[in-house]
């Protein structure tokens, strides 16, 4: 590490550590696993003083990067997991791209009566036959998000027969022909109450990254309507976008 500090620049020293530290483990110049230097060689590093030092690191504890251990130091913590907002995937494609091992519990099969606003966003008659799938996905055995899928039954049937602990796109795809090709997306963030807290392993009020999607076939049919709450700590979304000039 260097001494990146400035102290002639309005942005606070601890916060100039901590986007520092940041950037090294978003460019993979830390590594998951990688021991820190201790706050004492870090402060002599940035020559300030080890409160500051503290300060800068418990960001970075608090939004999950690091993880402090004690008697042994300060850790990397394992990486988030990316999604392309461009691309229509899966879970488990994007795991696989990641080297990661996806995995799903199934919490809740029910088939349901569509209540005014599923039925909006599927644009089917209210009280229509719809599966209600919940799920955990987990990536190499953690935790990562709680899914809930809303699917009309006339577009799978038997869909509850299946095995629901491997891909449902996959499913949709292959098994009954509804290639999906575009969706719509919303995307906010939500406090965790205790039972998704529970689920996730993380704290009541964890913050959650709060998806959700409408899937289109090849016909223009909106064939799935999926909420998943990620963890914010171990998953991420990108963008990329080309200028029209």
């Amino acid at each position: 590490m260097e001494n990146v500090v400035r102290k002639d620049i309005p942005i606070p020293v601890y916060y100039q550590i901590s986007e520092y530290i940041r950037d090294l483990i978003e460019t993979d110049e830390l590594h998951p696993g990688d021991k820190l230097p201790s706050e004492q060689d870090l402060s002599e590093t940035f020559g300030v003083s080890r409160m500051t030092v503290r300060k800068a690191l418990d960001i970075l504890v608090q939004e999950g990067l690091l993880s402090r251990e004690q008697g042994r130091g300060t850790f990397v913590r394992r990486r988030r997991f990316k999604e392309n907002l461009m691309t229509v995937t899966s879970f488990d494609d994007d795991m696989r791209r990641q080297d990661a091992v996806a995995s799903a519990r199934v919490l809740e099969i029910q088939t349901v009566e569509a209540d005014e606003r599923i039925a909006k966003r599927l644009q089917i008659e209210p009280r229509t036959a719809t599966y209600r799938i919940s799920r955990i996905r987990y990536a190499d055995d953690i935790p990562i998000g709680l899914q809930t899928y809303y699917i009309p039954c006339k577009y799978a049937p038997g869909l509850d027969k299946e095995d629901l602990t491997q891909s449902i796109q996959g499913l949709l795809q292959d098994h009954y022909g509804h290639k999906l090709v575009r969706t719509q997306l919303w995307l906010e963030a939500m406090p965790a109450d205790e039972v998704r807290a529970t689920y996730l392993e993380v704290p009541v009020q964890f913050p959650l990254l709060n998806k959700r999607v409408i899937l289109f076939n090849e016909q223009g049919v909106p064939v799935e309507y999926l909420r998943v709450l990620y963890r914010s700590d171990r998953y991420e979304f990108f963008l990329e976008t080309m200028s029209q000039s």
